[in-house]
C-alpha cells in the first residue's frame, strides 16, 4: 500500500472522529485509540522517502493536534485550536481548496 492510499483511507474516519469529539459524542479515549491504531498501521508500511503531498501533511497535522488535546479542558468553537482543527478537517474533506494556513504536519 502506498502512503497516498493509506492517507486517503484514513482521512475520512479521522474527520469523523474529530467531528464526534467536538460534538461531545465520543470520549477522547476513543480518539486516542484511533490515533494509535493509525500509527501502528503506518509503521507496518514500507514507505519510501518521497515528498508527501499537502493532503498527507494536513492529515498528520490533525493527528498531531489531537495528540496535543488537553483532555481536562473544554474548548469552545471560537477557540483558535478548534478553528485550526476544523480548517484542517475541512481541507481533508474537500482537498480542492487552498491548504489552510499553519496546517502542514510531518510524517511520524
Amino acid at each position: 500500500m502506498t502512503a497516498e492510499t493509506f492517507i486517503k483511507q484514513k482521512a475520512k474516519p479521522l474527520v469523523f472522529y474529530v467531528n464526534q469529539l467536538l460534538a461531545h459524542a465520543i470520549p477522547f479515549s476513543e480518539v486516542r485509540l484511533m490515533i494509535w491504531d493509525v500509527l501502528e498501521e503506518w509503521n507496518k508500511l514500507d514507505i519510501d522517502d518521497s515528498q508527501p503531498s499537502d493532503y498527507e501533511l494536513v492529515f498528520w497535522n490533525v493527528l498531531y493536534l489531537l495528540q496535543c488535546w488537553p483532555e481536562e479542558e473544554e474548548y469552545s468553537h471560537g477557540n483558535t485550536f478548534i478553528t485550526t482543527l476544523n480548517n484542517c478537517c475541512s481541507f481533508l474533506t474537500s482537498p480542492n481548496q487552498a491548504v489552510p494556513t499553519g496546517c502542514l504536519g510531518v510524517r511520524p
